[in-house]
């Protein structure tokens, strides 16, 4: 999940508002497509920003407008879930 999810996120245009939609816009589609099950734990968002190599405040800003759209879950010292 994590190798597609970087692919989708790089290209040009790396301003932070475009790598906010580009993360929260990969993360819908693992979750529509089925890759990401209901429920499922995603890591931490210091390991998963790491791994896709962006910061954290631009992952917690992607995963809030997943929040919005109640595809996502953020449990305070739990793992997010989608």
């Amino acid at each position: 999940i994590i190798a597609n999810l970087s692919r989708k996120i790089r290209g040009p245009g790396g301003s932070r508002e475009v790598l906010v939609t580009r993360v929260a816009d990969a993360l819908r589609e693992q979750i529509s497509s089925g890759d990401l099950k209901p429920g499922a734990r995603l890591m931490s968002e210091i390991a998963l920003a790491r791994s896709l190599e962006i910061s954290r405040p631009t992952l917690r800003e992607a995963l809030r407008s997943l929040v919005r759209e109640g595809l996502v879950d953020i449990k305070h010292g739990v793992a997010s879930s989608g």
